[in-house]
């Protein structure tokens, strides 16, 4: 009978297997979260080597092609007014982009506030992306006016600063406190409602400055002045900005104190 029971006692736990744990939903939404910052990551680096790649191939491409000294800047005129030997000259925008990419990349590991980094971590990886195009598109403009193409170099460079600042319009819109990436004034560090009001109005002003710079492309003699002026100017509004919302915090809680 003892046998008969024991036999019996393994077939019940044989059928009835232990049930699965179950995971909380919260855990469930940060490991889809790390998979799909993970994969935008690889993608976003992925496809910057692979401009970087292109870049240097063009460069050893053309090499032969290309004057001994080749221009490398040009003045507001659109002329260009300085060159260097090509064995340099047509390598600096690739090799500029390299470093900039492995200490953009680098820069979220040692952030004290990493963690903020990581819920906006896709649109900053997105906007890596477009600095890395952009860089790309800088290149083959210039070696394609110093293989003698007749372009305005003025023209061509306001779409890609549009493009730039209306990315980094995006990100600041998205940014949560950190010490790299954002507007960092002792104001906006030293609040997240500092920060957030901040980085709205940062958004904004880097939205319309890069429909400003597209000016350029109907009047190219004031390309420069309508990339730079209100960038400096949205830049200095933005740090005044940070102050007097800092002050007006601090002097709310200050009300509510007494």
């Amino acid at each position: 009978m003892k046998k008969i029971n024991t036999k019996k006692r393994n077939q019940k736990t044989k059928s009835n297997p232990k049930p699965l744990e179950k995971v909380p939903l919260q855990k469930k939404e940060t490991q889809i979260k790390s998979t799909s910052s993970k994969n935008n990551l690889n993608y976003s680096i992925l496809c910057s080597i692979s401009l970087i790649i292109i870049s240097f191939t063009l460069s050893f491409l053309f090499f032969n092609q290309l004057p001994p000294l080749v221009a490398t800047h040009w003045n507001f005129e659109g002329t260009a007014d300085g060159f260097t030997p090509k064995e340099i000259g047509i390598f600096i925008i690739p090799l500029l982009t390299t470093s900039i990419l492995l200490i953009l990349y680098y820069i979220p590991n040692i952030d004290p506030l990493k963690t903020n980094i990581e819920s906006f971590k896709k649109e900053y990886h997105a906007m890596i992306l477009i600095f890395t195009i952009f860089m790309a598109y800088l290149h083959i403009v210039t070696l394609l006016l110093n293989l003698g193409f007749k372009l305005d170099i003025r023209q061509l460079i306001a779409i890609g600063f549009a493009l730039i600042f209306y990315s980094i319009g995006i990100l600041m819109k998205k940014t949560k406190r950190n010490f790299f990436i954002g507007v960092k004034t002792p104001w906006t560090l030293s609040s997240d409602t500092v920060w957030e009001k901040t980085h709205n109005q940062a958004s904004k002003l880097f939205k319309a400055s890069a429909i400003l710079a597209l000016i350029g492309l109907i009047t190219p003699n004031l390309s420069l002045f309508f990339i730079i002026v209100p960038i400096i100017i949205s830049s200095i509004f933005i740090i005044i900005y940070s102050y007097i919302e800092y002050k007006k915090e601090i002097n709310q809680k200050k009300k509510k104190e007494l």
